[in-house]
């Protein structure tokens, strides 16, 4: 009898045990599913968030003449000429500091959100448009452009530690680099210019290469447009003219 008695509690141990295992394995999967209900939800309106914003900050391509194209972005206050060679894509940037870019090249017309590859032929050239919030004076700017855009002796050098450790001694010095730097005014706007000049490689199996930049301030943004082409023993200078010109059709208001 006693026996048969402990039978029939370890018998009802199990099933209440399993029971209680089930519910919670039940419990377990509900939440489960409702986590990834609430991920689904979150990430379809961060998805039409991002397709709203697309459709406030995009740009307009107005066809001037057969030759001539014009790139307008209202929201962000500025204009400039497309050159005629380029394809053009645009994109809100969530992980970095800007917020909004603009991508042109004349080489790759899937290029998407992507920057790369970067132009590695003669007359090949890439240009970023990178848009930043920004609410200071000009003395917190000049110390924002030093910081993030000039090329500067740490990132000079960085440049040069990291040429040396995987190419070898000498790959790049500071000789190697020439840099220019002037405040120049485009249509009354007054911008911050940088053009370097790399005499080597600046980074491994790319070519010697001219990076040129323009900073500007537009209605509470930092508007920083950079250029990119390779050169050779003669400077590319057919790429950075077409540059220059799409430069010095850029203005700020509507």
């Amino acid at each position: 009898m006693r026996k048969n008695l402990i039978i029939v509690i370890i018998v009802l141990v199990a099933l209440v045990g399993g029971v209680v295992l089930w519910s919670q394995k039940n419990n377990h999967q509900q939440n489960t599913k409702q986590q990834i209900s609430k991920e689904v939800v979150k990430q379809t309106q961060g998805q039409k968030m991002t397709q709203k914003e697309n459709l406030v900050k995009k740009g307009e391509i107005e066809k001037i003449d057969n030759n001539i194209s014009r790139y307008i972005n209202k929201y962000y206050n500025f204009s400039f000429e497309i050159p005629k060679d380029a394809h053009l894509v645009e994109s809100i940037e969530r992980e970095l500091d800007y917020e909004y870019s603009i991508y042109l090249n004349n080489f790759n017309e899937q290029m998407l959100n992507d920057r790369v590859p970067y132009p590695i032929a003669e007359n090949e050239y890439s240009i970023n448009i990178d848009i930043y919030p920004f609410k200071g004076n000009s003395d917190s700017f000049n110390k924002w452009y030093i910081e993030k855009i000039q090329y500067n002796k740490d990132k000079m050098q960085k440049t040069i530690d990291f040429m040396t450790e995987e190419v070898g001694k000498d790959a790049l010095n500071e000789k190697d680099i020439k840099i220019i730097r002037k405040e120049v005014t485009i249509n009354g706007q007054l911008f911050k210019m940088e053009r370097i000049k790399f005499l080597k490689p600046s980074y491994i199996e790319g070519p010697k290469s001219i990076i040129k930049k323009y900073t500007t301030i537009v209605k509470g943004y930092i508007i920083n447009v950079q250029f990119s082409t390779p050169t050779s023993e003669k400077e590319n200078q057919t790429t950075e003219k077409i540059f220059d010109t799409m430069m010095y059709s850029f203005k700020a208001g509507n």
